[in-house]
C-alpha cells in the first residue's frame, strides 16, 4: 500500500464523490421525481420564452423541443411563457407522413404545419394551467430538422425521450418506433434480417 500524499489525496477525493453521491440519492429517493415542496420538477419539454421564437426556429430549421398529444399522434405541443405563473400557452405542429417524405440512412423526415385558427391565418394559441398542459401529452420529444447541403429542406424528423423515432411509412396508428434498415443500404434479404433482430 502506497503511503504518499498523492495517493491520500486521490482516495480524500473518491472519498467525498462517493459520499455526495449516496448523499443526494439519500434526499432523491422515494419522493417520485417532486422536490421537498412537493412540486414535480420533471416537465419533459423546454417552454419557450415567446411565440416568434418557436415560429423562428421552425422557419430556420433549427431544434424544437415539444410533447407529443396523448390523443393524436400527428400533433405535437410547443409550449411557451404566458402572463400567468400557473399557466402556459402552447402551439400545435401537425405532423404530414406523406408530405415531402424523405429518409436518410433508416432516419425518416416529414413536414410539419402549424395549427391555424378555422378560417384565419392566425396561429391556434391555446391557453391552459400546467397541471391540465400535463394531462394532454404523452409522450416527448425532440424535433431535429433535415439538413442537406443545400441547407435546411423544410422537414423534420423526431427523436422521443425513450429513443424511438418518428415513423411515416407506418401502417399502423402510432407514428412512433424504432430506427428501421433503410431500404436503400440494404437488400431485403438484410433487411429482413436485421428487422428481426430489432424485435
Amino acid at each position: 500500500m502506497r503511503k504518499d500524499q498523492q495517493y491520500r489525496e486521490t482516495k480524500m477525493r473518491l472519498l467525498h464523490k462517493l459520499l455526495g453521491i449516496e448523499w443526494l440519492r439519500d434526499v432523491f429517493d422515494g419522493i417520485d421525481g417532486k422536490d421537498r415542496f412537493g412540486r414535480d420538477w420533471f416537465k419533459g419539454y423546454y417552454k419557450y420564452d415567446y411565440l416568434q421564437t418557436i415560429l423562428d426556429r421552425i422557419a430556420q430549421g433549427r431544434p424544437i423541443s415539444c410533447a407529443a398529444s396523448k390523443t393524436n399522434d400527428h400533433h405535437f405541443y410547443v409550449a411557451f411563457g404566458s402572463k400567468s405563473q400557473g399557466s402556459l400557452s402552447y402551439i400545435t405542429l401537425i405532423s404530414q407522413p406523406t408530405t415531402k417524405f424523405e429518409e436518410e440512412m433508416g432516419v425518416q423526415f416529414c413536414n410539419f404545419k402549424i395549427a391555424h385558427k378555422e378560417g384565419t391565418s392566425d396561429v391556434d394559441v391555446k391557453t391552459v394551467s400546467k397541471s391540465e398542459f400535463k394531462e394532454l401529452v404523452g409522450d416527448y420529444a425532440l424535433m431535429l430538422p433535415y439538413m442537406k447541403e443545400g441547407g435546411f429542406q423544410e422537414n423534420f424528423t423526431l427523436v422521443y425521450h425513450d429513443w424511438d423515432v418518428l415513423e411515416c411509412s407506418n401502417v399502423t396508428p402510432t407514428r412512433k418506433g424504432r430506427p428501421v434498415p433503410s431500404a436503400g443500404v440494404f437488400t431485403s434479404r438484410y433487411q429482413d434480417y436485421l428487422e428481426y433482430f430489432i424485435e
